[in-house]
């Protein structure tokens, strides 16, 4: 699952959690704009495998991106420009 912070109407850690609560084993890729280590760690922290930082190149993304999906890679976190 590809997952934006910024929805209207709510917030997109409040998303993370409900979808990890679903579903423990989902892969979720945070995109968004939000820049700082804070926010990466914070979506970490709640359940996400990648946080991504946009813009971002989406030929180098589709790449890394897969490795998402391995649970041997455990979480990352990626700035791509």
């Amino acid at each position: 699952m590809m997952l934006d912070l910024r929805l209207p109407g709510m917030h997109g850690f409040d998303v993370l959690e409900r979808a990890k609560t679903a579903d423990p084993d989902l892969e979720v890729i945070v995109i968004t704009a939000v820049h700082g280590v804070e926010t990466a760690v914070e979506s970490i922290r709640r359940g996400a495998s990648m946080h991504v930082v946009k813009p971002f190149d989406i030929e180098i993304s589709s790449a890394t991106w897969p490795a998402a999906r391995s649970p041997s890679t455990g979480s990352t976190w990626i700035t791509v420009a």
